[in-house]
């Protein structure tokens, strides 16, 4: 008795029940990290004669982060889903700048 109860139970649960989503995140990112070991010449971008964009400030290798980007996607249900892409360059002085974001 307690079986067909328990079974009775079950299967008006399931057929009462709201529908169940589950929300696919992904996210991906990268970094660009330069080292350069400059000669001793000034770069032509400070009016020097150096052919490299670095030129040797202290003499010394220094290592350099050019650009962060970063993309985000939600894919909420078969039809809403979003996209997010962020890039960050510390020459610009930019803490962040979106390049992509749309819902659909």
């Amino acid at each position: 008795m307690k079986h067909g109860l328990a079974t009775a139970v079950f299967f008006c649960a399931a057929l009462c029940a709201p529908n169940v989503y589950a929300v696919d995140f992904s996210f991906d990112g990268y970094g660009d990290l330069r080292f350069v070991a400059p000669s001793a010449e000034i770069s032509y971008l400070d009016g020097g004669l150096g052919k490299l964009r670095y030129g040797s400030e202290d003499g010394r290798p220094n290592l350099y982060l050019s650009e962060l980007a970063f993309q985000a996607r939600a894919q909420i249900t078969t039809g809403v889903s979003s996209v997010v892409v962020v890039r960050s360059d510390p020459n610009d002085g930019l803490v962040g700048d979106i390049l992509e974001g749309y819902g659909r």
